[in-house]
């Protein structure tokens, strides 16, 4: 491998990973004029991406119909699996949310840990 393709490989691949591996408490710094023609991240914006919740705000509904309006296939907990009888097929496509599940466990009628589950 060339001198020219080596460096301009490092150039574009690596030197921006060094860059994302700064510590968070430390802002990123520039890189000189003409490394990488991308813009370079700051590490405090990566932060703060990270930083959001992922489970939504949990919520008590009345009943179902308020429910499916937010979660149109029903909300479960985790390993959750639809208790059916016959040859129907399982709901796969619920919401897991916990935390949503469990402020609403009352509308879980057949008690298979989904609540409100609907195709």
């Amino acid at each position: 491998m060339s001198r020219t393709l080596r460096n301009t490989l490092f150039t574009t691949l690596a030197a921006p990973l060094l860059l994302l591996a700064a510590p968070l408490s430390q802002p990123a710094t520039a890189a000189p004029a003409g490394a990488f023609a991308s813009p370079v991240v700051a590490t405090a914006d990566l932060a703060a991406v990270a930083a959001k919740p992922v489970e939504p705000t949990a919520t008590s509904f009345a009943n179902c119909t308020e429910l499916r309006e937010v979660y149109p296939h029903g909300v479960a907990k985790r390993y959750a699996v639809d208790k059916v009888k016959g040859n129907t097929k399982p709901v796969h496509n619920f919401t897991v949310a916990p935390k949503v599940y469990a402020l609403n466990k009352r509308l879980d009628r057949d008690q298979d840990k989904i609540a409100c589950e609907k195709r």
